[in-house]
């Protein structure tokens, strides 16, 4: 097994369900509430373990009964807890996610205990980034712990990959330069770079924006769409098979957790985003979070991949 390090958060979830996501102001009433687990970090740990991957993941739970449901969670799919740290009198990280009957998204983030990890955790934790092959970070951690970890990575020869959510602007210079791959999704990268995004043409611009700044492989995800794989040499555009969408909230995690683990494994990265793909078609499926997407093993096109 190939291992992967994350570093990222890890929350409770829930998961209202409605016809249509209401005005400024408006009062509606939902279909459904569901409760869940996530967070980035987590979730694209789970999903990397479903493919394959050994994870280890770096994150922070508070001391309440949130957290403690966190932790058993990650156990029961594999995920080892060994540098989640639970921390004294503080709340857990808890999502709220709206999702309407096309299975489009909105999610608020109350961050809790998430910010609590600090870049000198991830100097502690520094022999985890030894044998890596992959390290994986987000922006729901502060964006000094991703340097710190994109750091120890690069020291380790492992390869980087950033997943810049939320897209925040004015992000420093030194965090693309550590990032092997950088995988935003359209609305990020608009942020980040300043331009508006609405043609398969703007997301390749946009691609060579980001390798003007110091980023080797970039991967922006167009929903439905697909992704776009821009480097110095070329631009491809991998469309998404058409499927029937029930929540696509955890789509982007189970495209970025996969696209990990396939790297790690040795895939060359336009077979890997090809896989990764149809793992995240798999996801927008069913509803809730990658918890929910199926076992590699259960996956038709990995399995005539190893004939």
């Amino acid at each position: 097994m190939s291992k992967i390090v994350i570093v990222g958060v890890a929350t409770y979830e829930m998961y209202s369900y409605v016809s249509r996501f209401p005005k400024s102001g408006e009062t509606i009433s939902g279909d459904s509430l569901e409760i869940g687990f996530g967070g980035k970090g987590a979730n694209q740990a789970i999903i990397a373990q479903k493919m394959g991957a050994k994870t280890s993941l770096i994150s922070t739970v508070g001391d309440d009964d949130f957290g403690k449901q966190v932790i058993q969670n990650l156990v029961a799919y594999s995920v080892p807890t060994d540098h989640v740290r639970t921390i004294p009198n503080k709340k857990t990280g808890i999502s709220f996610v709206d999702i309407d009957k096309d299975g489009n998204s909105y999610t608020v983030i109350h961050a809790g205990v998430t910010k609590d990890l600090t870049s000198k955790d991830i100097e502690e934790y520094e022999e985890v980034f030894k044998d890596a092959k992959v390290v994986l970070c987000q922006l729901e951690i502060s964006v000094d712990v991703a340097l710190k970890a994109l750091e120890l990575g690069k020291k380790h020869g492992a390869f980087t990959i950033l997943n810049p959510t939320p897209g925040l602007r004015d992000l420093p210079d030194q965090i693309f330069k550590l990032t092997d791959l950088l995988c935003p999704n359209t609305a990020e990268a608009e942020n980040i770079i300043h331009r508006q995004i609405e043609t398969s043409k703007d997301t390749s611009a946009a691609g060579k924006d980001f390798l003007k700044k110091g980023v080797p492989h970039v991967v922006i995800t167009m929903g439905g769409k697909g992704s776009l794989y821009r480097t110095e040499k070329f631009s491809k555009v991998f469309p998404a098979p058409q499927v029937n969408v029930i929540d696509k909230s955890g789509c982007g995690d189970a495209f970025v957790g996969s696209l990990a683990a396939f790297i790690a494994e040795g895939m060359d990265i336009e077979k890997a985003i090809e896989f990764a793909t149809l793992v995240a078609t798999e996801a927008v499926k069913r509803k809730g979070s990658v918890s929910f997407c199926p076992k590699r093993d259960e996956l038709e096109f990995l399995k005539e991949d190893k004939k």
